[in-house]
């Protein structure tokens, strides 16, 4: 183990239960969890060795763990840019920033031609195998240098809009960032579509499941991932349609961009006989203390998508975030609403499937991109209408139901 990682390490602890377990340094020599040759390592201990790195990144203790940290490390030109993976880190609870903070650092080490090394302890990568499957394939297949369809001149156009983003994005949330079109256009793809073989390598594989039906050109998704829906579905000549409703610390946020979706906003995507899965939990800590209210206001939505939309809706609420991630990332249809990089994280996987027939509405706003729209192909950005804000379930149904057109409720 090098200088920096004994003198620096934290021993973060793992509860599994009433069990707590005290994780060790990782030792030389055993597996890196993705493909870079194990070889690697020695480098890997040669960047914890620098001197210089205690002074570039105070807070990496022992290893870079997010986008800025990432760029500390960068500024002395390592041979390769190490990540650790930790379950101390919550991926599972913060899964959309956390994959921003990621991709970042992974397309900064892509844009210097350095490789991209994934590492953990052996409790560690027992912990996520065992509770986290999807995560830990998702960084299992992560390659060490990434393939793009980019040209040699997109390439380099990569590589100065991370030079940049290391300059300005020094806040723990990239995806803010703006001005980074290249990047989003020709590495987020194959790295989403890494998410998406994470996803169907799973139990949340049933989504992905396509089947052959009468009357209908092609083939049928699965939803809900059972056969008999799945052909009435296409008997019908429905859709698919996930939707995320991002509720909770939306609610105790202040501001225009932060709230839930008016009815307006899913009469523009949505069919007359469309099967819709809502997505939504409260879990979380910053969610928690709007548990009851979100439960009324989801379900009341499901009510007025039924009645007034007449589609076919069903209610995932509070169910496990690969799961979640699955129902979007696979839907023919999918409508995120505001400020949620969870869900732009499932768009950007359902549209690597190369499905000319997905679609995936993104909002633009303050709170992503800046309200920048890069062109990436299959993502449709929009304008969200005017967003439903409070604490009472009743008041925010009203001001959700709105004032609908009838010419809109009969799509």
């Amino acid at each position: 183990m090098s200088k920096f990682l004994r003198s620096h390490w934290r021993a973060p602890t793992l509860c599994i239960g009433v069990v707590s377990v005290s994780l060790s340094g990782r030792a030389r020599g055993e597996p890196l969890v993705n493909d870079a040759p194990a070889h690697l390592w020695d480098q890997v201990e040669a960047v914890l060795d620098d001197p210089r790195l205690p002074g570039a990144c105070q807070s990496c203790d022992p290893l870079p763990r997010d986008w800025p940290e990432a760029c500390a490390v960068l500024s002395l030109d390592p041979p390769v840019l190490p990540w650790y993976l930790a379950s101390g880190q919550q991926p599972d609870k913060y899964i959309g920033n956390y994959l921003s903070n990621l991709f970042f650092a992974y397309a900064a080490a892509v844009a210097r031609g350095v490789p991209f090394v994934v590492v953990t302890s052996s409790i560690e990568r027992d912990a996520f195998k065992n509770f986290f499957p999807w995560i830990w394939h998702f960084f299992a297949s992560i390659p060490a240098t990434l393939v793009t369809s980019a040209s040699s001149t997109e390439s380099r156009q990569v590589a100065r809009e991370m030079s940049r983003a290391c300059s300005r994005c020094k806040n723990l949330f990239p995806h803010e960032c703006s001005g980074f079109s290249a990047t989003w256009r020709y590495v987020a793809p194959p790295f989403a579509a890494l998410l998406l073989q994470a996803l169907n390598a799973t139990a949340a594989k049933g989504w992905s499941i396509s089947r052959r039906v009468r009357r209908r050109a092609g083939r049928i998704r699965g939803w809900p991932g059972d056969t008999r829906l799945s052909v009435v579905q296409g008997l019908l000549g429905a859709r698919a349609v996930a939707a995320h409703v991002r509720c909770g610390d939306a609610l105790a946020q202040h501001g225009e961009e932060w709230g839930l979706l008016p009815l307006e906003a899913y009469a523009r995507v949505l069919h007359r006989g469309d099967f819709v899965a809502l997505v939504s939990a409260s879990y979380r800590g910053a969610d928690f203390p709007f548990a009851e209210t979100c439960r009324d206001v989801v379900m009341g939505l499901m009510d007025l998508l039924n009645r007034r939309l007449s589609v076919s809706s069903s209610l995932f609420y509070d169910e496990e975030v690969g799961a979640d991630l699955a129902r979007l990332a696979f839907s023919d249809v999918l409508l995120c609403g505001p400020s949620s990089t969870f869900c732009f994280w499932a768009a950007l996987a359902a549209i690597s499937r190369g499905d000319n027939a997905t679609e995936a509405h993104v909002p633009a706003g303050a709170l992503l991109m800046r309200g920048s729209r890069p062109r990436i192909p299959g993502i449709l950005w929009y304008t969200a209408p005017k967003l439903a804000r409070g604490w009472e379930a009743p008041a925010l149904l009203a001001t959700i139901a709105g004032d609908l057109a009838d010419s809109t409720r009969s799509r």
